[in-house]
């Protein structure tokens, strides 16, 4: 997991220019040269974890493991749809390049899933649930993740306009999966963090 609150700028955003946008959230988050931006800094984690780099956590084995891409961002406009498809765009280049490198040592039989993006108040959101144990986060990433994938499955049968449908749905962030889900939580199960709960009681 990867906390970022980089934010577009302003001028990048009023160009409404999309080719000036994405080399923004490139520079931003994925730039290969200079320090490690978010994305490349998710890979190396990843890369330490699965050639046990962490002294303090030995006690696993690397090829059982299933990974669970994280970027949480303070900047809502990170999860406006396409572009968490975007961003796991280059995080899949970054992931094949590093499952080839760690294939070629010997590290095999484990599982990179696809970036998320996940805004602040989301996981606030989420957080009380995950507490309660009502729901678990990996849970929520892998109904996301095979909604997704079951929207660009496509076979003779699907017309245009269905495909268009489907690709367009596929645009959904996992923030927006997870806002939803929240919603759908009738309004008497909901769930508030003590902090709250102290402000209505004063």
């Amino acid at each position: 997991m990867e906390v970022k609150d980089s934010f577009i700028s302003g001028i990048a955003k009023q160009s409404f220019n999309i080719v000036s946008i994405q080399e923004e959230i490139k520079k931003k988050y994925y730039s290969t040269e200079g320090p490690e931006k978010a994305i490349m800094q998710l890979i190396t984690r990843i890369k330490l974890c699965l050639t046990k780099k962490f002294p303090f956590d030995q006690n696993y084995r690397p090829q059982s493991l299933r990974l669970y891409p994280i970027l949480i961002v303070y900047d809502i406009n990170l999860t406006v749809p396409g572009i968490e498809s975007l961003m796991n765009e280059w995080f899949k280049i970054e992931r094949e390049k590093l499952t080839i490198q760690l294939e070629e040592s010997g590290i095999i039989g484990f599982h990179i899933n696809d970036l998320v993006i996940l805004h602040i108040d989301g996981l606030i959101g989420l957080t009380e649930y995950i507490r309660a144990g009502k729901v678990k986060l990996e849970n929520l990433i892998n109904n996301h993740l095979c909604r997704r994938k079951s929207l660009l499955k496509v076979d003779k049968k699907t017309s245009f306009n269905e495909l268009k449908s489907s690709v367009l749905d596929s645009y959904l962030s996992f923030n927006q999966y997870v806002v939803d889900f929240i919603r759908s939580i009738p309004s008497k199960e909901r769930l508030m963090s003590p902090e709250f709960t102290d402000l209505r009681r004063n």
